[in-house]
């Protein structure tokens, strides 16, 4: 039976620095009654004293993301459940809370479910998810057509805006950041190619299309990030093609106007 999974709050130097003690660990004498492993163990709980643990085991985790310093925003597999049949998609947000001495990490959790009745398996559900407007806020999209909006702080029916995405098939939502400007991969549904899109929420769903990737195409591994600067935003694509090709494409979209 599978236990649950534990989450490690920490910054990277110090797990560079923990992994490099334990490298160094390995490497003397296995003697548990030698001084060192007294000080080995005193060390991993030092590592340890923010991990929290997890509902879920960590083989169940399907995103992980990190937005800052302070947050961190996990997908866990979804669900079928058996009273309903309704497909259900935990998603936590894990945060560092610094009102307390000392700051200790905090978990807030939402359970994205799908409207509507759907028996078939919850393989491919979930598509891509991206924080989006403020640190509470997240948007994610399933099947690669249903688009959802929810916050983490506010819960009911009214918390939870679905919306059918229009023409497009959706593969990755991304952003430089949580107050920038949303961008998608995708295709137009009755064709393979991909495309870079800008997604706009307000007051409806609507996906702008940018510029044709070349090469790129439905179902082919990719990862995307954004970055701001005062007159653009620089996107870095990185695909596995279905011929395993490794491809990096590079888009400039200016801040204002057609790219």
């Amino acid at each position: 039976m599978r236990g649950p999974g534990t989450l490690v709050y920490t910054s990277l130097p110090a797990m560079i620095d923990f992994i490099r003690q334990e490298l160094s660990y390995l490497s003397e004498s296995s003697d548990s009654h030698s001084p060192d492993a007294a000080v080995r163990t005193s060390r991993s709980h030092g590592l340890l004293r923010n991990a929290i643990e997890l509902d879920w085991p960590a083989a169940d985790i399907e995103h992980l993301s990190v937005s800052d310093a302070e947050d961190v925003y996990i997908v866990v597999r979804p669900e079928l459940t058996a009273k309903t049949r309704e497909h259900k998609i935990p998603i936590a947000h894990i945060w560092m809370d610094n009102s307390t001495v000392p700051a200790c990490p905090t978990i807030d959790t939402l359970n994205i479910v799908s409207l509507g009745f759907d028996g078939s398996s919850t393989a491919g559900f979930f598509t891509t998810f991206c924080v989006v407007n403020d640190r509470n806020t997240c948007a994610l999209v399933t099947r690669g057509k249903r688009f959802h909006l929810q916050r983490f702080d506010e819960y009911g029916p009214t918390a939870d805006d679905q919306r059918d995405i229009p023409h497009y098939r959706v593969a990755k939502l991304f952003n430089s950041g949580p107050n920038t400007r949303l961008f998608a991969i995708g295709n137009v549904s009755s064709k393979q190619s991909m495309m870079l899109l800008e997604v706009s929420l307000s007051p409806v769903l609507v996906l702008r299309e940018l510029v044709k990737i070349p090469g790129l195409v439905s179902g082919d591994d990719v990862a995307a990030v954004a970055v701001e600067s005062t007159e653009k935003t620089l996107i870095i694509i990185a695909a596995l093609t279905g011929s395993s090709r490794r491809v990096i494409h590079k888009i400039s979209v200016p801040r204002h106007g057609q790219s």
